[in-house]
C-alpha cells in the first residue's frame, strides 16, 4: 500500500492529462503492436470475483502507452480510480509483467472489482490474443479478457 501511495503523487498529473490511447486490434503482427493500444475488460471474465459485489460505475480499461518516450507504461480506469505504472512485455514470446502500479484514492461502488483487478494484474505473466480479444494469463490460466476500446 505504501508503494502505491508513493507512485500516486509522482505521476498523477501526467496520467490525468494523457491516459487515452488510440484503439488497435489485437497484437500479433507488426501493423498492430501492443504499444498504443487500448482495451476494455469484459467484467464477467475477471477471475476472483463474486456475483454479490457491486458493479463499478466506470468501465475497467487498460491502455498501453505508444512507442517512444512513454513506452513501457500502462494506465487506465480500475472501475473507480485511475491507475498507472510500468509494464514490460515481449510480443513475440507473449510475456508481460506489470510493475508496481499507482492509483488515485477515491471511493465508490465497485471497489471490490477494482481490488480484484489490480491484484490480477500483479499476477499476470503472459498474454495472447483470440478472436480480436486480449487475454491476460497467470501461469496457463486466463485471468481476464479484454476487447478493443472504442
Amino acid at each position: 500500500m505504501k508503494q502505491l501511495l508513493l507512485g500516486v503523487f509522482a505521476v498523477a498529473a501526467a496520467v490525468l492529462c494523457g491516459a487515452g490511447c488510440a484503439c488497435v486490434s489485437c497484437p500479433g503482427n507488426a501493423a498492430t503492436p501492443l504499444a498504443g493500444s487500448a482495451w476494455k475488460l469484459d467484467l464477467a471474465t475477471l477471475s476472483g470475483t463474486q456475483s454479490s459485489w457491486a458493479k463499478p460505475a466506470n468501465a475497467i480499461t487498460l491502455s498501453f502507452a505508444p512507442a517512444g518516450k512513454e513506452a513501457g507504461r500502462v494506465s487506465g480506469c480500475a472501475g473507480v480510480n485511475r491507475y498507472f505504472g510500468p509494464v514490460t512485455y515481449d510480443e513475440a514470446a507473449g510475456t508481460i509483467r506489470f510493475g508496481t502500479l499507482g492509483a488515485t484514492m477515491m471511493a465508490g461502488p465497485g471497489l471490490e472489482y477494482e481490488r480484484a483487478y489490480l491484484k490480477m494484474l500483479a499476477s499476470v505473466d503472459a498474454f495472447s490474443c483470440s478472436d480480436g480479444r486480449l487475454l491476460l494469463k497467470s501461469g496457463k490460466a486466463t485471468v481476464a479478457e479484454f476487447t478493443p476500446e472504442k
